[in-house]
């Protein structure tokens, strides 16, 4: 209790799974459950949407980034604390098993999909170029707003190069950060037309589905006919958290391939703190 507390006073995000589940994230992931909205909305600022497409007048969510973080995990798991009604000691013994996953690391859950063109419409999205493939991908985890150089710098900074008097070129650093994190794609689907899933219903595909799966399901089915021109994919990344992240305003996921590149930007400082 005591190191939830604390946390809640830092200038900053935690990124580190303590002993205890963070009490204040677990108490709003309580409220959501008992405002009668759905367990995808304890996803709040660990949630970015880098894609959407129009649908008649309204706007889907087509690709998102989700950021395992500790807060996430105690409002996720709050929430299920109050729906399923857990006895004592269950909340903090499945945070205990979390732990064990995700400490040390940053986790990210990335949904990309692949949709053939909308050749009637003149929206911007409809140009899209669809990805003829997952094998092409390149992910990136890299922080503070920084453009992707031509090369990279030592220490895994990102800089420029500029040759000092009468020396060698020597690298100037942005303190920027660039990581090329662990990818695991963890489920795909095609079907004949547009997929529509629950927003959180990819953890029954993944291992932390004991813990974080809810007791009704996610919400996960298969097409009947697994075939056709639309096209999902879920990947599971993974990276050490960086010495000094803090020092970092913010923290981006990058996916490149030759089409397009997608960019999820994370805040690494608590709301209503000035970088």
């Amino acid at each position: 209790m005591v190191g939830t507390l604390f946390l809640a006073m830092l200038p900053f995000r935690p990124v580190a799974f303590l002993d205890q589940p963070i009490d204040a994230e677990v108490r709003k992931g309580i409220e959501v459950y008992r405002a009668g909205k759905g367990l995808d909305r304890v996803l709040q600022d660990d949630k970015a949407v880098v894609r959407t497409r129009l649908v008649r007048l309204s706007t889907e969510e087509l690709e998102r980034v989700v950021w395992l973080s500790p807060s996430l995990v105690s409002r996720w798991l709050g929430y299920l604390w109050a729906q399923e009604k857990w006895p004592d000691g269950e909340l903090e013994r499945r945070w205990k098993d979390l732990q064990g996953s995700l400490d040390g690391r940053l986790t990210f859950v990335v949904e990309l999909a692949s949709y053939p063109r909308d050749k009637g419409s003149r929206s911007l999205e409809a140009a899209f170029q669809p990805d003829s493939t997952w094998e092409g991908l390149e992910f990136l985890l890299t922080a503070n707003g920084s453009r992707l150089p031509m090369a990279p710098g030592p220490s895994g900074l990102l800089g420029l190069s500029r040759a000092p008097r009468g020396g060698e070129a020597t690298p100037w650093t942005h303190r920027a950060l660039r990581i090329v994190p662990d990818i695991t794609r963890f489920a795909s689907m095609k079907a004949r037309e547009p997929i529509r899933l629950g927003g959180l219903a990819w953890v029954a595909q993944t291992l932390l589905a004991p813990w974080l799966e809810p007791r009704a399901g996610s919400g996960w089915a298969e097409p009947l006919a697994p075939l056709g021109e639309y096209e999902k994919a879920w990947f599971l990344v993974q990276a050490p958290v960086p010495a000094g992240i803090h020092g970092y305003g913010d923290l981006q996921v990058r996916v490149l391939s030759k089409q397009s590149e997608r960019c999820a930007s994370f805040e690494l400082l608590a709301k209503g703190r000035k970088k």
